[in-house]
Order: C-alpha cells, then structure tokens, then sequence
C-alpha cells in the first residue's frame, strides 16, 4: 500500500527501485509526511496524511472524512495507538513497530 502512494507522488522526483523492501516504503512514506523534517509525525501532518484525497475519493485510512468533530477523534485515536511515549508525535520508530 505505500508503495504505489510513493510512487503517485515521487516517481518524477527521485530515482526508485523497482522493487522496495517494506521498511524501505515505509520509510519513504514517513518522510513523505513528515513536512517539517523533523523526524516525528505531529498532529497537524496527521491531518495532512488523513485529508489527502487521492483522486478515487479514498485517503490511506478509508473515506475522507468532512466533519471536524470527526476528524480529531481519528487523529487523537491515531496518536494514542501509535504514540508510544505519549509525547505528541510519531517517530519512524512508533510508526514502524504499529504497521
């Protein structure tokens, strides 16, 4: 699944394998979203992550969600199952060992 995301988004901008390892996609996504290079994924590139359409009507976590309310409790439950120390963001470390 981060693969073809990868590819959509990166393919005209970096050289690819023609095959990548799981971590190797996994990494490439992480630092995809991870806007502000700083190694952890906040709640803001959270919304980022969530809200990208990608032109099917669908984002990685399902149906795009519209309502506000809504939206929070995903990424406020999303950081609770994958923010193991509870600090607010999401290391490539946390994000790996929840996939």
């Amino acid at each position: 699944k981060y693969s073809r995301h990868i590819r959509e988004h990166m393919e005209d901008k970096i050289e690819l394998p023609s095959r990548m390892k799981k971590m190797q996609s996994r990494f490439l996504y992480f630092e995809m979203h991870d806007l502000n290079k700083d190694n952890a994924i906040d709640g803001i590139e959270l919304l980022k992550m969530m809200s990208h359409d990608h032109g099917k009507g669908v984002t990685m976590f399902g149906a795009p969600v519209k309502n506000e309310e809504l939206m929070i409790e995903r990424i406020d439950k999303t950081l609770a199952d994958i923010d193991f120390d509870g600090n607010g963001f999401i290391t490539f470390s946390e994000f790996s060992l929840h996939q």
